[in-house]
């Protein structure tokens, strides 16, 4: 929601992840909503209109009836056949939040999450802190698990280290302690603690 599919790939390949070679495999689809976010924000500048974001639900809607169609077949006597990914990113859902009331974020999350819920999808709803100072966490409610990923540095070891903390998963025990963690070109591995 906050960098074109460009960036995304850089990045990624930066990692030796090769995004493009998963999209022309037809394993990954990288929806640019960035595009549309401007072109919602140039439109409310146009014609005045106060709120120029679309609410997420509709959003997500408007994905999946994209993602439905693309898999239509042409000659129209097949049935129609549903195309549900396997996992959903949306990353980041703060730009969605800016000037949303606390009462209307949650409303917009709860439905986000019944929907995709109803899709039978992995999903990944990623926040930033400032969203959930503003919103006093209120995003906690709404979601199956939330996990924080931060840096703090180590004041025994004098070093920056990488952490998560799990604040929640439904029907799981959790731990309490914070897991230590490495980004590395295999994905997030954790850091296990050797027992002296």
């Amino acid at each position: 929601m906050e960098e074109r599919p460009e960036d995304l790939k850089a990045q990624a390949m930066s990692f030796g992840w090769d995004l493009a070679d998963y999209e022309h495999k037809g394993l990954l689809r990288i929806v640019d909503l960035l595009e549309r976010r401007m072109s919602w924000v140039e439109d409310a500048a146009t014609h005045g209109l106060e709120k120029p974001y679309k609410s997420l639900i509709k959003i997500v809607s408007e994905i999946y009836e994209e993602r439905r169609l693309c898999a239509l077949p042409i000659s129209g006597i097949q049935k129609e056949k549903k195309s549900v990914p396997d996992v959903v990113i949306l990353d980041n859902l703060g730009v969605f939040a800016m000037g949303t009331s606390t009462r209307e974020l949650r409303e917009q999350l709860d439905a986000l999450v019944f929907k995709l819920s109803g899709l039978g999808c992995t999903s990944l709803i990623i926040s930033d802190d400032a969203v959930a100072k503003i919103s006093q966490d209120i995003m906690l409610y709404s979601v199956y698990g939330a996990i924080r990923l931060q840096k703090r540095d180590n004041p025994y070891t004098s070093r920056r280290e990488r952490v998560m903390g799990i604040i929640k998963i439904r029907n799981t025990k959790i731990p309490l302690e914070y897991l230590l963690f490495d980004i590395t070109d295999k994905g997030i591995e954790l850091i296990v603690k050797s027992e002296d």
